[in-house]
């Protein structure tokens, strides 16, 4: 399998992107438009987390630059990447969100195996114990009836992989 890079839209940390808005839909419309020229048929996307507001009290908390690129990018399929604490309701909202905003549908979720703690030195990862993943992992897909993965488990994203294959070639 050959994979490629075509193009970058940088807007997540420490980026330096000056765009926003309508300025972001035209430059990924344009990107995906000179991707597509290329002969490719699917093209793969990664946007930056938080599409929904959890603090309506800080306005930088509010994801106008995910807003733009879901709007730019129009997706047909998201495989949406949560976290281990993330609530059944959060999950709930931003997967209605994602599909009534544009017209997708999410066709799995990954769950990222990590918890993140406070320290003096910052912030560090370490994983959850596999019974509470576990127990995520049940609870979301029972919840939402769509398949959940772990982040970074080979037999996982083999799997996810098939998933991904077999919706575009249904």
């Amino acid at each position: 399998m050959i994979i490629e890079k075509d193009d970058c839209y940088h807007y997540g940390y420490n980026h330096s992107n000056t765009l926003e808005g309508r300025n972001t839909v035209q430059y990924i419309n344009e990107s995906i438009y000179k991707v597509s020229e290329k002969g490719k048929e699917i093209v793969i996307s990664g946007c930056q987390s938080a599409m929904l507001v959890r603090e309506e009290n800080y306005l930088y908390s509010y994801p106008m630059e995910q807003h733009s690129y879901l709007l730019a990018f129009q997706p047909d399929a998201i495989v949406l990447c949560i976290n281990i604490f993330d609530e059944l309701n959060f999950i709930g909202r931003t997967i209605k969100y994602l599909e009534g905003a544009v017209e997708c549908k999410v066709v799995a979720i990954v769950v990222f195996p990590g918890m993140r703690k406070s320290s003096l030195s910052g912030n560090i990862t370490s994983n959850v114990e596999e019974k509470i993943l576990m127990e995520k992992i049940n609870e979301v897909n029972k919840e939402f009836g769509i398949d959940v993965f772990i982040l970074g488990d080979k037999n996982s994203m083999d799997n996810l992989t098939d998933l991904v294959i077999d919706y575009f070639t249904e």
